[in-house]
């Protein structure tokens, strides 16, 4: 039986270390092929790059 529930929905982004001013987001270049996979992403103000295991910016769901 479905059911419906309420949530609040939360964007996850990722400050840049550098700069303190942009944030990080997914680079299409090169994804590292690692246990697990590391994603590129770039910084949309300096252009700082980092690798993470999950892509930024993500949601996040509670229940209300």
């Amino acid at each position: 039986m479905e059911e419906s529930i309420e949530v609040k929905v939360f964007e996850i982004k990722y400050k840049c270390d550098e700069c303190n001013d942009g944030y990080l987001i997914l680079n299409n270049d090169c994804t590292l092929l690692t246990h697990p996979a590391q994603y590129p992403h770039k910084c949309d103000k300096c252009g700082s790059t980092k690798h993470f295991t999950i892509v930024y910016p993500y949601y996040k769901y509670e229940k209300i």
